[in-house]
C-alpha cells in the first residue's frame, strides 16, 4: 500500500452516498477530489461545497477508463468508491485502486461483490 498523503478521491461523488461522504470530508477539512462520470454534476457539487473557502478538485473519469482511473488514484491518498450498483460498476474502480497501490474503501452491501473482492483481490484491496 502507498504511503501517499494525497487527497481522498470520492468516486461516484454525485450520487446520494457520495454526496454524504463529500460533505463529511469537507466538514473534517480533509483534502478530497470529487470523481465520477459527469463533469457538469461534479462541478455543481463542488460549487455547493467549499464553504470553508477550499473548493474541491473535480476529476471526471468514467469507470471504463482504466488508465484514467489509475492516473487519478496514483496521486490519491485513498479511494472511497460510492458508484453502484457495484456488481456492474465496482470492479474497474477497485482494480484501478489496487493497481495504483492505494487504500480502497467502498460503500457496497452487495454480498456477491464483497465475496468477489475477497476471492479475487484479497489483501491487496
Amino acid at each position: 500500500m502507498s504511503e501517499n498523503p494525497g487527497p481522498i478521491t470520492v468516486y461516484g461523488a454525485t450520487g446520494y452516498t457520495g454526496k454524504l461522504v463529500a460533505a463529511e470530508l469537507e466538514a473534517r477539512e480533509a483534502p478530497f477530489i470529487l470523481a465520477g462520470r459527469s463533469r457538469e454534476k461534479l462541478e455543481s457539487l463542488a460549487d455547493s461545497l467549499g464553504s470553508n473557502g477550499r473548493k474541491p478538485e473535480v476529476h471526471p473519469v468514467p469507470n471504463t477508463d482504466a488508465k484514467g482511473l489509475r492516473e487519478l488514484f496514483s496521486r490519491s491518498g485513498a479511494v472511497i468508491a460510492c458508484a453502484g450498483p457495484f456488481s456492474l460498476h465496482g470492479e474497474p474502480v477497485l482494480a484501478a485502486a489496487v493497481e495504483a497501490g492505494v487504500p480502497y474503501l467502498d460503500t457496497t452491501g452487495e454480498q456477491d461483490f464483497i465475496r468477489r473482492v475477497f476471492e479475487v483481490y484479497g489483501p491487496r484491496a
